[in-house]
């Protein structure tokens, strides 16, 4: 995992890297560890509700419409619904898979609230592994 993306996600309290509404390569800066992570609870439920403007955007254009926990997440990580010449979103999959033994074609549909809380932390731990293990604890207050 690149050196940038743990620092990043320390420096700006954010957790998963999360951008700047409509702005592509700004990500967005919170106060706190516990904004962060409640900024990045917002924009996974978001994405999984179908209330991602970009997201949805993206699943349109390749021609998805039952969405998998697997596009979700490499539209989030790489900006691409699949893993075709994208060998970075299937290393982020694989290491979200590895830490939660979620399957990656599970669709977002119906995904229950546990489930939801599994797939922060492992997208947590795929981006910042230190960021997750000095405040994984804040996921149980979601």
């Amino acid at each position: 995992k690149p050196i940038e993306l743990e620092a990043r996600a320390i420096k700006n309290n954010n957790p998963t890297n999360v951008r700047v509404e409509g702005q592509a390569e700004n990500f967005d800066k919170f106060d706190t560890p516990e904004q962060g992570i409640q900024a990045a609870w917002s924009d996974l439920n978001n994405k999984l509700d179908g209330k991602g403007t970009i997201t949805n955007d993206l699943l349109k254009k390749s021609g998805i419409k039952e969405p998998t926990v697997g596009n979700i997440l490499l539209i989030h990580s790489t900006g691409k619904a699949d893993t075709q010449d994208n060998p970075a979103g299937e290393k982020y999959l694989n290491d979200v898979y590895d830490f939660t033994g979620m399957p990656m074609n599970l669709p977002v549909k119906g995904l229950s609230p546990e489930y939801r809380k599994l797939l922060l932390e492992g997208m947590m731990r795929a981006e910042s592994v230190v960021f997750y293990q000095r405040y994984r604890n804040l996921i149980d207050k979601l």
